[in-house]
């Protein structure tokens, strides 16, 4: 589907074209979205370019975060993620956009015991950016891994 196609979809559940206000910069989800299809085809000018349109004053911190995720992200499939995910005590990983969605990229993380419940009362099958647990994804063909809020990952 063209990118732009996929946008007006996520705007007829978001509405954030027809009440742009209700966003802010951290959760719109157009951001999101081109961001997303920016980092999986490696295409930064693509995000560079909504970002000067859109978030000029942004620009310059958002694309040190852009890069910073684009050195490390992986597409893994199921089996090579369950690895990833054990070796690097994994215990939640956040979407970017929906969780349910094939393209979303999940930021791994490793975080105390005590805190997942925290991470886990927040999610909202209707938002952008929810926590889920690493084995609701492991029956996916593949994933696309952010390693970059580890410290050091290992593949």
């Amino acid at each position: 589907m063209e990118w732009k196609e996929r946008l007006w979809g996520f705007n007829a559940i978001y509405g954030f074209y027809e009440n742009p206000q209700i966003f802010n910069f951290e959760f719109n989800p157009e951001r999101l979205i081109v961001r997303n299809l920016a980092l999986r085809t490696a295409n930064r000018q693509l995000y560079k370019d909504f970002l000067y349109d859109n978030y000029p004053f942004h620009l310059r911190a958002e694309l040190k975060k852009f890069d910073r995720v684009a050195n490390n992200l992986l597409k893994l499939t199921a089996a090579d993620a369950a690895r990833f995910f054990e070796s690097n005590e994994v215990n939640v990983v956040c979407s970017d956009l929906d969780y349910r969605e094939e393209s979303a990229i999940y930021t791994a993380l490793s975080v105390e015991e005590g805190e997942l419940k925290s991470f886990m009362r927040n999610v909202d099958k209707n938002l952008v950016e929810n926590y889920v647990l690493p084995e609701q994804l492991v029956n996916r063909t593949f994933l696309w891994i952010d390693g970059s809020a580890l410290s050091n990952f290992a593949v």
